[in-house]
């Protein structure tokens, strides 16, 4: 976990403790007067005053470190948020009742929220009104009027201007005129991932560290789940390979991949479609534990512990329906039947009159 190089001035605080969550959010303060870093440094020093910040941002723009991020300030009075969050104390240029920041310190407190979201995998800054975001204040915590009614109001701006500049660079990424299929630069294969690189595993386990994003791709090109931050050292699924990207690429992968999406890899590019797929895990099998299973004769043979929905013609005769089992295969007709997470992924995406397509050969389902 790496701090800012933004900061000029650093005092660490004994005024702190461990911190137990990954960084998930950032929490801005304002304090209540015009400071400088050295002052909020002083403040922060005394073991009395119980209190800290990660960092401040002074009257001058300048930035100080008070306690590192591998570290929980005691900012917001509430644990939970203040182990999850990076807290930033922010200089005043005017006092009550507004408490006005001055221009030049709301660009800072921009940069500096750029640079705690790209460092720490935050692929946007989300303010939602309330705590579900993970851009937060200090008065959802405690009875307090922190950060103040001018920096409040700036919120919607800052999370706006924070996400523009977490966009990841055109240089090397593309989408397609639809916006059905998005493009990547592969970096490489079986190599170690360096900075805003993006590689393919294709045996064994990437051998990555937990700073980017991985995402499993099977034997179909089909994704198996959305991309993964601050994990690593992801296994690869037989016959298929592993995305996994750092900085700018991990973005890419975090905002152009899901499940289910199609994943091909032509002249050095990666090219991901937006679609709704699944491999099979049998034709005509005994149904397992999460698997699912396309039968295209006779009866199905399964228990009522699964879902199983008809397809004829293409199209979906009804919901997928629970708890029956065994279903008649008619003539030129297909039953698909899912256990466990199988058969959640069926409940939710096959619905009556909808088109799916049952590809036997290849062992894949397609929801159009």
């Amino acid at each position: 976990m790496s701090n800012s190089s933004l900061i000029s001035y650093t005092r660490i605080s004994p005024n702190y403790n461990p911190r137990k969550n990954k960084i998930r959010k950032i929490t801005i303060h304002h304090a209540a007067g015009r400071v400088s870093v050295e002052s909020l440094g002083n403040t922060f020093a005394s073991p009395a005053r119980q209190a800290s910040a990660n960092y401040g941002i002074g009257y001058d723009g300048r930035i100080g470190m008070y306690v590192e991020e591998s570290g929980r300030a005691w900012t917001s009075s509430n644990a939970e948020n203040d182990h999850q969050a990076v807290t930033i104390e922010v200089s005043n240029d005017g006092c009550a009742p507004d408490w006005h920041v001055s221009d030049s310190v709301l660009e800072r407190l921009i940069e500096l929220c750029t640079d705690i979201c790209k460092r720490n995998g935050i692929a946007a800054l989300n303010y939602t009104g309330d705590k579900n975001g993970n851009l937060t204040m200090h008065k959802w915590f405690a009875a307090t009027a922190c950060p103040g009614p001018y920096l409040e109001s700036k919120f919607p701006y800052i999370a706006s201007e924070v996400n523009k500049r977490l966009q990841p660079s055109s240089a090397n990424i593309q989408k397609a005129p639809a916006g059905k299929a998005s493009f990547c630069v592969l970096s490489g294969t079986d190599i170690g991932r360096g900075t805003d690189k993006l590689i393919r595993y294709t045996k064994g386990r990437t051998g990555t560290n937990q700073y980017g994003w991985e995402t499993a791709v099977d034997k179909n090109g089909i994704v198996l789940s959305d991309p993964v931050y601050g994990e690593g050292n992801m296994e690869v699924p037989a016959g298929g390979y592993v995305l996994s990207g750092h900085g700018e690429a991990g973005k890419w992968l975090y905002g152009h991949v899901k499940q289910g999406y199609l994943a091909g890899i032509y002249d050095g590019t990666v090219k991901i479609e937006e679609a709704c797929c699944r491999s099979l895990d049998g034709v005509d099998t005994g149904r397992g534990e999460d698997q699912l299973i396309a039968y295209t004769r006779g009866r199905t043979g399964t228990n009522r512990y699964g879902w199983e929905v008809c397809i004829v013609d293409g199209v979906a005769t009804s919901d997928a329906i629970y708890g029956n089992g065994n279903i008649w295969v008619g003539e030129g007709t297909y039953v698909l039947s899912g256990h466990g997470e199988a058969g959640r992924w069926l409940y939710g995406h096959v619905k009556k009159g909808t088109r799916v397509d049952v590809d036997t050969r290849y062992g894949f389902v397609r929801v159009r």
